[in-house]
């Protein structure tokens, strides 16, 4: 039985689904999620869609589904009160709350009840099946994992990712690191179950999660099938207008305040194999901007590159808080050795993608690390003779 055969039977049998994304901001996370969700509920399906991505998100509210995102696990599980009544029987049975506080008052019939007859537990999760999207691991899923461990045992879980790096820690597993992304996979996977399970609202979530996942098109992950799978959305009724209009048309006036400002230091080097910039402590502030404004400027610097190989942005949001963005252009090049490298002088992951890593340092200046990555970068694209 293949996973996609294990994820309709183990769906058909549950009755209640716990839906979760990692925190990085990906539209694919949010629409493949939404979509989903949108997906079940279809199916008579009880489900909750949870990220803790949904505040720094307010650029994909126009997703359908987008105001049923919860943010934690609160009412995963029931707190349980015992009170043994097998010396006196209940009477009466009433409730207040004072002062933050629950009181409870039980009147027996006959007899009395001692502190000693009250037992507290948590009762099982709510949730029968767990399912896991766009998320390399579980530590991924940060406190929603860490403050639920318990949750995320006592459910079968179901992993669906398109990235190589997956930890495979599901159940079940559906890892296909040929699809451009989650929201691809999830079109197959929705299609099998039926031809009326896709709606419009469902295929604007999933074509969102597309357009996003390859830069409209236009990066590595794009493949013949990425072509045929939006189609097939726009046939279905996806509407791809509103999806360019808010994933695109939307940028804010601090952000490109912090376009121009990369602009003004472009560099490039080995031929404009490596095309990168700096933003500085100064640039963020004076533009009223963060360090989530960085990804689009890597996208806009992907798209209007020709002959670039690798882009990297080194950024300085805080002082002695540097972070630096490398996404490859070139499918050969292998951005894992040159993480691991960049790891061991004293960098800290803190995102990856296919073709993208996010690192974090505390060591250094901009100036001196600039030299000092791209002298590895040099390396990497010399020794690689691309």
């Amino acid at each position: 039985m293949t996973p996609a055969e294990q994820i309709k039977k183990i769906i058909k049998q549950s009755k209640e689904a716990l839906l979760v994304t990692d925190i990085k901001e990906d539209a694919d996370s949010l629409s493949s999620l939404l979509a989903f969700h949108l997906a079940l509920k279809k199916l008579n399906k009880k489900t909750a869609p949870v990220t803790q991505l949904k505040p720094a998100a307010k650029n994909l509210d126009f997703l359908p589904g987008f105001a049923e995102i919860q943010t934690d696990l609160k009412g995963a599980k029931d707190f349980i009160i015992s009170l043994d009544v097998s010396h006196a029987k209940v009477g009466q049975f009433k409730y207040n709350i004072k002062k933050d506080k629950l009181n409870i008052y039980i009147t027996p019939k006959n007899g009395h009840f001692e502190p000693s007859d009250v037992k507290t537990k948590k009762g099982k999760s709510k949730y029968d099946l767990i399912v896991v999207l766009n998320t390399l691991g579980l530590e991924n899923l940060n406190a929603l994992y860490q403050e639920n461990a318990e949750l995320f045992y006592e459910s079968p879980i179901v992993n669906i990712d398109c990235h190589s790096a997956n930890e495979n820690f599901g159940e079940i597993n559906l890892v296909d690191i040929t699809a451009s992304g989650t929201s691809e996979i999830l079109f197959a996977l929705l299609k099998s179950m039926g031809d009326n399970i896709i709606d419009e609202d469902i295929a604007t979530c999933l074509l969102s999660g597309i357009i996003s996942k390859t830069n409209n098109f236009q990066n590595l992950k794009t493949t013949p099938n990425t072509f045929i799978t939006a189609a097939k959305l726009i046939d279905l009724g996806a509407r791809r207008e509103l999806i360019i209009q808010n994933l695109y048309k939307t940028r804010s006036l601090a952000n490109l305040h912090l376009w121009g400002r990369a602009l003004a230091r472009l560099k490039t080097s080995l031929d404009r194999k490596i095309v990168w910039s700096l933003l500085s402590q100064a640039d963020f502030e004076k533009s009223e901007s963060t360090i989530r404004d960085i990804k689009q400027i890597i996208n806009e610097l992907e798209k209007n590159t020709a002959k670039a190989n690798l882009i990297f942005l080194l950024a300085e949001e805080k002082p002695n808080v540097l972070y630096l963005e490398i996404k490859k252009i070139n499918k050969n090049i292998d951005l894992k050795l040159l993480k691991e490298k960049l790891t061991a002088q004293g960098f800290k992951q803190e995102k990856e993608q296919d073709d993208l890593v996010l690192l974090s340092t505390k060591q250094g200046s901009l100036a001196d690390l600039e030299q000092k990555i791209l002298k590895e970068l040099e390396k990497t694209v010399s020794v690689q003779n691309i």
